[in-house]
């Protein structure tokens, strides 16, 4: 069911977004000839919106202080210490 809802939102958000994109840049230039620009700015922009909500839904956002024990959680901040720590040298 969680996983339905999320499915849902993320349908619900990329048809608002995309309709006021549509609007905002139909109002402000005009496409004609160049529909293909317009097309590849919402595919770019809900393609966005598809991998911040199903990083929402994964919780890969989230830090070890959030999911405690979690070791792909650990793993991933150890390496980024770790690359943190060879750019600081």
């Amino acid at each position: 069911m969680k996983k339905t809802l999320y499915i849902a939102a993320t349908v619900l958000v990329m048809l608002v977004t995309s309709r006021f994109v549509v609007r905002i840049v139909d109002a402000t230039v005009q496409i004609g000839d160049d529909v293909w620009v317009l097309v590849l700015l919402l595919v770019l922009l809900n393609a966005a919106i598809v991998l911040l909500s199903r990083s929402i839904m994964t919780g890969r956002h989230m830090t070890e202080k959030d999911r405690p024990g979690d070791k792909s959680v650990k793993k991933r901040n150890e390496k980024n210490d770790e690359a943190n720590e060879s750019n600081h040298h």
